[in-house]
Protein backbone atom coordinates (compact mmCIF):
# COMPACT_ATOMS: atom_id res chain seq x y z
CA UNK A 1 0.00 0.00 0.00
CA UNK A 2 1.28 3.45 -0.85
CA UNK A 3 0.35 6.50 1.29
CA UNK A 4 0.81 10.07 0.07
CA UNK A 5 -0.13 13.57 1.22
CA UNK A 6 -0.98 12.77 4.86
CA UNK A 7 -3.54 10.04 4.13
CA UNK A 8 -5.27 12.27 1.59
CA UNK A 9 -4.76 9.75 -1.17
CA UNK A 10 -4.19 6.02 -0.92
CA UNK A 11 -3.32 3.88 -3.91
CA UNK A 12 -3.75 0.20 -3.11
CA UNK A 13 -2.22 -2.84 -4.82
CA UNK A 14 -5.25 -3.33 -7.09
CA UNK A 15 -4.98 0.33 -8.23
CA UNK A 16 -8.07 1.55 -6.39
CA UNK A 17 -7.99 5.25 -5.65
CA UNK A 18 -9.08 6.39 -2.19
CA UNK A 19 -9.41 10.14 -1.61
CA UNK A 20 -10.54 11.43 1.81
CA UNK A 21 -11.57 7.90 2.76
CA UNK A 22 -13.84 7.47 -0.27
CA UNK A 23 -12.92 4.70 -2.70
CA UNK A 24 -13.51 5.90 -6.24
CA UNK A 25 -14.95 3.22 -8.56
CA UNK A 26 -12.29 2.03 -11.03
CA UNK A 27 -14.66 1.50 -13.95
CA UNK A 28 -16.24 4.96 -13.86
CA UNK A 29 -15.05 7.94 -15.84
CA UNK A 30 -12.96 10.41 -13.83
CA UNK A 31 -15.61 13.15 -14.01
CA UNK A 32 -18.32 10.94 -12.52
CA UNK A 33 -16.03 9.22 -10.02
CA UNK A 34 -14.89 12.54 -8.53
CA UNK A 35 -18.51 13.51 -7.97
CA UNK A 36 -18.68 10.70 -5.38
CA UNK A 37 -16.89 13.08 -2.99
CA UNK A 38 -19.25 15.20 -0.88
CA UNK A 39 -18.83 18.78 -2.06
CA UNK A 40 -17.70 18.02 -5.62
CA UNK A 41 -20.29 17.74 -8.36
CA UNK A 42 -20.08 17.16 -12.08
CA UNK A 43 -19.22 20.80 -12.90
CA UNK A 44 -16.39 20.98 -10.35
CA UNK A 45 -14.98 17.63 -11.45
CA UNK A 46 -14.99 18.81 -15.09
CA UNK A 47 -13.21 21.96 -13.94
CA UNK A 48 -10.57 19.88 -12.10
CA UNK A 49 -9.97 17.72 -15.18
CA UNK A 50 -9.73 20.76 -17.46
CA UNK A 51 -7.24 22.58 -15.20
CA UNK A 52 -5.05 19.50 -14.78
CA UNK A 53 -5.22 18.53 -18.45
CA UNK A 54 -6.82 15.16 -17.79
CA UNK A 55 -9.19 13.82 -20.42
CA UNK A 56 -12.62 13.47 -18.77
CA UNK A 57 -13.40 10.30 -20.75
CA UNK A 58 -10.57 8.43 -18.98
CA UNK A 59 -11.65 5.91 -16.39
CA UNK A 60 -10.12 5.94 -12.91
CA UNK A 61 -8.17 2.75 -13.65
CA UNK A 62 -6.47 4.44 -16.65
CA UNK A 63 -5.02 7.30 -14.59
CA UNK A 64 -1.30 7.36 -13.97
CA UNK A 65 0.04 7.74 -10.45
CA UNK A 66 1.15 11.31 -11.22
CA UNK A 67 -2.38 12.20 -12.38
CA UNK A 68 -3.88 10.65 -9.24
CA UNK A 69 -1.56 12.65 -7.01
CA UNK A 70 -2.27 15.88 -8.92
CA UNK A 71 -6.04 15.34 -8.57
CA UNK A 72 -5.66 14.76 -4.83
CA UNK A 73 -3.46 17.85 -4.40
CA UNK A 74 -5.89 20.00 -6.38
CA UNK A 75 -8.84 18.85 -4.26
CA UNK A 76 -6.93 19.35 -1.01
CA UNK A 77 -5.72 22.85 -1.92
CA UNK A 78 -8.78 24.32 -3.63
CA UNK A 79 -11.90 22.67 -2.22
CA UNK A 80 -13.54 21.97 1.11
CA UNK A 81 -14.95 18.45 0.90
CA UNK A 82 -16.33 15.57 2.96
CA UNK A 83 -16.32 15.95 6.75
CA UNK A 84 -14.69 19.41 6.63
CA UNK A 85 -17.59 20.72 4.55
CA UNK A 86 -20.20 19.03 6.74
CA UNK A 87 -18.60 20.54 9.86
CA UNK A 88 -18.49 24.00 8.30
CA UNK A 89 -22.18 23.81 7.33
CA UNK A 90 -23.11 22.68 10.83
CA UNK A 91 -21.13 25.57 12.36
CA UNK A 92 -22.79 28.05 10.01
CA UNK A 93 -26.26 26.83 11.04
CA UNK A 94 -25.34 27.02 14.73
CA UNK A 95 -24.02 30.57 14.28
CA UNK A 96 -27.20 31.69 12.52
CA UNK A 97 -29.43 30.07 15.14
CA UNK A 98 -27.58 31.64 18.04
CA UNK A 99 -27.47 35.11 16.47
CA UNK A 100 -30.94 36.07 17.68
CA UNK A 101 -32.25 36.99 14.25
CA UNK A 102 -35.61 36.03 12.77
CA UNK A 103 -33.79 33.73 10.37
CA UNK A 104 -32.18 31.91 13.31
CA UNK A 105 -35.45 31.71 15.24
CA UNK A 106 -37.26 30.15 12.29
CA UNK A 107 -34.41 27.67 11.70
CA UNK A 108 -34.40 26.74 15.39
CA UNK A 109 -38.15 26.12 15.45
CA UNK A 110 -38.33 24.26 12.14
CA UNK A 111 -40.34 26.87 10.25
CA UNK A 112 -39.87 28.00 6.64
CA UNK A 113 -37.07 30.56 6.53
CA UNK A 114 -37.34 32.31 3.17
CA UNK A 115 -40.68 34.06 3.44
CA UNK A 116 -42.98 31.23 2.44
CA UNK A 117 -46.53 31.28 3.76
CA UNK A 118 -47.37 28.95 6.63
CA UNK A 119 -51.16 29.20 6.82
CA UNK A 120 -51.81 26.44 4.33
CA UNK A 121 -48.30 25.25 3.51
CA UNK A 122 -45.01 24.83 5.35
CA UNK A 123 -45.52 21.22 6.33
CA UNK A 124 -42.26 20.19 4.67
CA UNK A 125 -40.18 22.56 6.79
CA UNK A 126 -41.90 21.34 9.96
CA UNK A 127 -41.20 17.71 9.06
CA UNK A 128 -37.48 18.26 8.41
CA UNK A 129 -35.12 17.66 11.32
CA UNK A 130 -33.57 20.79 12.72
CA UNK A 131 -30.65 21.47 15.03
CA UNK A 132 -31.44 22.68 18.54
Amino acid sequence: MHNLLNNLIIITQNMNLVIFGITLPREKKVVFALSQLYGIGIIRSQEICRELGIAPQLSVSDLTEVQRISIAKKIKEDFIVESNLEEQLKQDLQRIQSSGTVHGYRLRHGLPVRGQRTHSNGKTARRRPYIR
